[in-house]
């Protein structure tokens, strides 16, 4: 008897929180580089490449305006001219590199009504990413100017840290739509380790977003 009780709290309490949840979805794109120091130039290299992703979104409310949450995600960054990459047998001018991570910030969410069906949105936090995989394009420095894309090896590119952890945030507004919201915003990410480990070398990126999100509790 008593442990159906527990039982009968624990799923009534789950039942409610899960009744209060916003749930969500979201795509970016935008542009995604790397913080190489002060004192870093490559004259005649653009360093940025396109950034895009998508995550999931897990909000439950602290109050009317704030809540907080987790946001998990697959997202693709990189940038051109990484530091320190020799390329083996042959020398190689220019290192672009095209990397995939999962991530899981946690984040808190602030919403502003405005008029009608509009709001103000406002996130901000950080968490770790975790890289997957991903690619080279490789520049090579002979007379040809020849271009190579290989995949990311682990042992031969054991300079690579494979985690980052990073700041992020996102201003936008929300449009009720339906169940749910309708967002767009733009979003920065500032990572704080190096993705080389033997030079100076964290992600940034910038970002779209468009994403919609609905309280379970909407639901019927």
């Amino acid at each position: 008897m008593k442990r159906l009780l527990i039982l009968t709290v624990f799923l009534f309490t789950f039942l409610q929180i899960n009744a209060q949840l916003a749930v969500g979805l979201q795509v970016q794109t935008g542009e995604s580089w790397q913080y190489y120091g002060e004192a870093t130039s490559f004259d005649g290299f653009d360093q940025r490449i396109t950034h895009y992703g998508v995550s999931a979104q897990l909000y439950y409310p602290i109050s009317d305006r704030l809540s907080v949450g987790l946001a998990p995600g697959f997202m693709r960054r990189g940038a051109a001219c990484f530091p320190g990459f020799v390329g083996g047998f042959q020398p190689v001018l220019d290192a672009t590199i095209y990397a995939n991570y999962v991530q899981l910030p946690l984040l808190a969410k602030f919403d502003l009504p405005l008029s009608g069906r509009w709001v103000l949105s406002a996130e901000a936090g950080g968490g770790f990413s975790y890289l997957l995989n991903g690619h080279w394009d490789l520049l090579l420095d002979n007379i040809e100017g020849d271009q190579q894309r290989r995949d990311i090896d682990f042992e031969q590119d054991s300079f690579l840290n494979r985690y980052d952890f990073a700041a992020q945030a996102n201003l936008g507004v929300g449009y009720q739509l339906g169940l749910g919201q309708l967002r767009l915003s733009a979003g920065y990410y500032h990572g704080f380790l190096d993705v080389n480990d033997n030079n100076t070398s964290e992600n940034r990126a910038w970002s779209v977003n468009l994403g919609y999100q609905y309280a379970l509790g909407t639901i019927r």
